[in-house]
């Protein structure tokens, strides 16, 4: 049936979810698997995630998804919700507002099973709709904190500079050596679960083992060159951090021109943060309440999430 359907992952059906699956590859260039798709929709708290979707003629023109996750907020469980993959191609001809009206109507369903925070991370396109029609708040720009490694991989006529990796090697265990292994808290956290992590990691990431915790990366190429993107560090301190890095530059070798880590600020750090207007993407977090209910002021600054990769991207 043509029209509109909102829903739960559960509800929709097989040629549906083969239909946004379609939709993405057709938006975003990026092949989405059925398989890919059960595993980031449906390993949530809930069993299930909650859809909006915009079909005619059978075919699936826009899509609106919002995933269930646990957080923290001094300790207290709330129930947040994921914006993700949000999909309309020209032609579904919805108007300015037919994505508001998706977004409302899913974030409708997900307040009555319990949701009462809705966040995510929209790309430039996105950005100022979430703020200037959904009404969503600005949350703050993630920094990454990065150290050059194979500089050979971003242009051929740097290779010379790739032994400068051997001092960054060192410079990163001598960090290591010297940093405080004290826990940092935060007042916003997710609920870093086994099921959480079957939802979100796969094949392509990697976990490596950290003296006193885990770190998981992935290798991801972009435009510019190959980065080792550290994606979580459990638990977060400054030792963890370094030791992060010493570890995931050991084995990547020469794979990775670069490796990064992009988060809320953290309050150490004596490796590269670059400025802003340099990233290659900027990394907004936007939030709003859910159902009428205003976000909470804690919510509103970046400084109290603990947020990384781990908590909305797809690398």
């Amino acid at each position: 049936m043509d029209g509109f359907k909102t829903c739960t992952t559960a509800q929709l059906s097989q040629s549906e979810k083969q239909g946004i699956c379609a939709l993405f590859q057709e938006g975003y260039h990026i092949e989405k698997t059925l398989e890919h798709f059960e595993q980031e929709f449906t390993n949530t708290c809930k069993g299930y995630s909650y859809h909006c979707i915009y079909k005619k003629d059978d075919r699936i023109l826009a899509s609106f998804c919002i995933v269930p996750y646990e957080y923290f907020i001094n300790g207290e469980k709330v129930l947040f919700g994921l914006s993700v993959d949000t999909i309309v191609i020209p032609e579904a001809k919805l108007g300015p507002f037919g994505v508001a009206d998706m977004a409302a109507e899913t974030e409708k369903l997900a307040a009555e099973d319990g949701c009462s925070i809705v966040y995510g991370f929209p790309n430039d396109n996105f950005y100022e709709y979430c703020i200037n029609v959904l009404e969503w708040k600005r949350i703050g720009v993630l920094d990454i904190y990065l150290v050059p490694f194979a500089l050979g991989k971003l242009k051929k006529g740097l290779s010379i500079l790739n032994f400068l990796r051997f001092f960054i090697i060192l410079f990163l265990y001598l960090c290591k050596v010297f940093s405080s292994s004290k826990e940092v808290a935060y007042p916003i956290s997710k609920n870093d679960t086994e099921l959480f992590r079957k939802g979100r990691y796969d094949k392509r990431h990697h976990f490596v083992k950290l003296k006193n915790g885990t770190a998981v990366y992935t290798l991801y190429q972009e435009s510019f060159g190959p980065v080792a993107y550290i994606i979580d560090i459990n638990p977060l301190s400054e030792k963890n951090f370094y030791e992060a890095f010493l570890t995931v530059a050991i084995e990547v070798k020469n794979q990775a021109a670069m490796i990064a880590y992009p988060s809320s600020r953290l309050p150490f750090g004596r490796i590269i943060r670059p400025l802003r207007r340099y990233l290659p993407r900027r990394l907004h977090l936007v939030a709003c309440g859910m159902n009428g209910h205003e976000l909470p002021e804690l919510c509103r600054k970046l400084y109290n999430w603990r947020i990384n990769l781990s908590d909305f991207d797809v690398r």
